[in-house]
């Protein structure tokens, strides 16, 4: 079977989904059934898909940013700073996938809002 670079598919499929890509993104790094742990679609690949697509009207200038990427065996994190607007603070975002076949068969979101003050010297990145 052909080696494929999780980490960068990861990269990709996340790439082209804030490009406004979806359905190529799909099409090219989910399998079919893919499912989700988001709490705000059902848990399916076709209900995230059209969320992201909805998302994706309302937002068609996103800028995501990586900062990290971490793998272990068949499972990529990828740590990024998620911007709506160019002059949005943005969000700290990690997604977890999860590979089989080269393809995406399961994906955690996590979100976490930056705040205009704070308190952490460190930032968020």
């Amino acid at each position: 079977m052909k080696q494929f670079d999780l980490k960068q598919r990861a990269i990709e499929f996340l790439g082209l989904i804030t490009q406004g890509e979806i359905q190529q993104a799909y099409a090219d790094y989910a399998a079919e059934n893919m499912i989700h742990h988001n709490a705000y679609f059902k848990g399916d690949r076709e209900s995230f898909k059209n969320g992201m697509l909805a998302n994706d009207q309302l937002f068609p200038h996103k800028i995501y940013d990586v900062k990290h990427v971490y793998q272990d065996q068949e499972t990529v994190i990828v740590h990024a700073h998620l911007r709506f607007e160019i002059d949005d603070i943005g969000m700290n975002v990690i997604h977890i996938c999860r590979f089989e076949q080269a393809k995406i068969v399961e994906l955690w979101d996590i979100g976490q809002t930056i705040p205009t003050e704070k308190l952490n010297e460190n930032g968020v990145f």
